[in-house]
């Protein structure tokens, strides 16, 4: 991002304080002081003095709506090089042309002040959007919601943060309404989990297929590692699939352990019933497993 402010030989000095005010919010600028002789300018050389400028902030005075021609000329040319353009505005009440309205017009610095601190967020955010989406396109990924669910089939953690730093949510679903982040956990790739609950993806997000919670997919690949990760961000061990089942009664029939031990340790309730009306205490009577009833024992005491 880089500011130009146009200035006529009388409005230097507002351009050096709009410049002053814009380098302390760390936003690169430069004076153009427009001349009478503008007209004897080379192209190349106006070229080169727009060539990485992003936006423009031309001074308005009442001298310089009058009798200006360069105003036009410039307002002009800064529109069709895609320059996003602002006026501060020096005369008390003068009233703008039909081809200057549209854009944004300031009074005070205070308001110009605010305008570009927030236009710098929005400009680096879509910076680094384009940025990522370049480099994505530069590796021959293309930028396609299949190819992010690709990127995260196959564990490619570089790809996937592009995908998230060029605008995909990390909630986005295949094309069977499966989450990102259930995806991740089918797959055991622990280190797209962590990717995907750091870019703020739900934690508690449901499939559309079996209605599994990503903690209710750990518990089914038993998958440890993933099920401590999920559970320590707060991952809700009594959601319920479309069967009514929660992950404690899924860790049950997986007859796994130390997923049943984690489970109970993070409050999950044994004795919540599926469609079937059974729960994971029912289970465990009916399958014989005594470790599991004695660790359902020793929680709820």
């Amino acid at each position: 991002m880089k500011v130009a402010i146009l200035v006529d030989a009388q409005s230097v000095d507002v351009g050096k304080t709009i410049k002053d005010s814009l380098t302390f919010q760390t936003i690169p600028a430069t004076i153009i002081k427009i001349t009478e002789a503008w007209r004897n300018e080379p192209h190349r050389r106006i070229e080169a003095l727009f060539r990485d400028i992003t936006h423009c902030i031309f001074v308005i005075t009442d001298a310089v709506l009058e009798h200006s021609t360069w105003l036009p000329f410039f307002i002009g040319y800064a529109g069709g090089k895609s320059k996003h353009i602002a006026l501060y505005r020096m005369c008390n009440h003068c009233h703008l042309p039909p081809w200057l309205q549209g854009f944004s017009v300031f009074d005070t610095e205070g308001e110009l002040s605010l305008f570009f601190e927030a236009e710098k967020e929005e400009w680096y955010v879509q910076e680094k959007r384009t940025r990522a989406r370049m480099t994505l396109l530069e590796k021959g990924i293309s930028w396609h919601t299949d190819s992010f669910i690709r990127s995260i089939e196959e564990n490619d953690a570089e790809a996937v943060e592009l995908f998230i730093d060029s605008g995909f949510h990390p909630d986005v679903r295949d094309k069977h309404g499966v989450p990102a982040l259930s995806i991740a956990v089918r797959k055991k790739h622990a280190e797209i989990v962590k990717i995907l609950l750091a870019h703020g993806a739900s934690i508690d997000i449901q499939s559309e297929d079996r209605g599994y919670s990503p903690l209710m997919d750990a518990v089914q690949v038993k998958d440890r590692n993933i099920v401590q990760i999920l559970l320590a961000n707060g991952a809700n061990p009594n959601l319920t699939s479309k069967d009514g089942q929660t992950a404690l009664i899924i860790a049950v029939g997986a007859d796994s352990f130390y997923c049943v031990e984690l489970l109970v340790q993070h409050h999950a309730n044994p004795d919540i019933a599926d469609k079937l009306g059974m729960s994971a205490r029912s289970y465990a009577m009916l399958f014989k497993k005594q470790q599991y009833l004695e660790l359902f024992e020793s929680c709820s005491e």
